[in-house]
């Protein structure tokens, strides 16, 4: 039995409600911004993609202590207009219909609901080869697993589905298959999950 479809609202007007271009490649992530989750690789490895690819923009939905941090970081690297910080949403599936790859950087992680839910959505992944993650994610099927703590690698998984449309299919329905055989309760109650924080 398929999950059931997350696609509340259309996606050319989640986008334009978050201030995204209609027809950028978006690449982001939902989460708290503290230590644990490894933004800052996310805007070390966005730093290196930008330069080559106008039409890719990054998002970050979430908050906590490190946001102001992050975002000077994104600004001393100059593509602070490029990545947009939409903080906490109570619709975390709407965010994830805007994304077209999923990242999670974290530097240590459990259960990682908020990625079995954007594989849920037929998102391709890029996620730290740490933890409860390999669980989840089936390096080269349903995503990329790179090394913790490492944004060159980050960059290069990102380049290698920036530049791979097929790719970028292929790992989007594994995925969302392997969460119907492996996940579908976790998916299930992420899903009805009414509003942050995310895990």
């Amino acid at each position: 039995i398929p999950l059931e479809d997350s696609h509340p609202a259309d996606r050319a007007r989640i986008r334009e409600e978050l201030g995204l271009k209609p027809d950028s490649l978006v690449i982001g992530t939902l989460a708290r911004f503290e230590r644990q989750k490894g933004l800052h690789l996310l805007i070390q490895a966005a730093a290196r993609i930008l330069p080559q690819w106008p039409n890719v923009e990054f998002l970050m939905a979430g908050d906590g202590p490190l946001k102001e941090n992050l975002m000077r970081e994104a600004q001393r690297l100059g593509i602070g207009q490029r990545i947009k910080f939409v903080g906490w949403r109570k619709d975390p599936a709407n965010v994830l219909l805007s994304l077209d790859i999923f990242c999670m950087p974290s530097l240590w992680e459990a259960m990682p609901f908020t990625l079995i839910e954007a594989m849920a959505m037929e998102k391709p992944v890029i996620a730290s080869n740490i933890d409860g993650i390999p669980e989840v994610v089936v390096d080269g099927q349903t995503g990329l697993l790179v090394p913790p703590e490492d944004s060159i690698a980050l960059a290069e998984g990102m380049l290698t589905l920036l530049k791979d449309p097929p790719l970028r299919k292929r790992m989007g329905k594994a995925g969302r298959e392997r969460v119907e055989a492996k996940f579908r309760a976790e998916a299930m109650s992420t899903a009805r999950r009414p509003s942050p924080p995310f895990k």
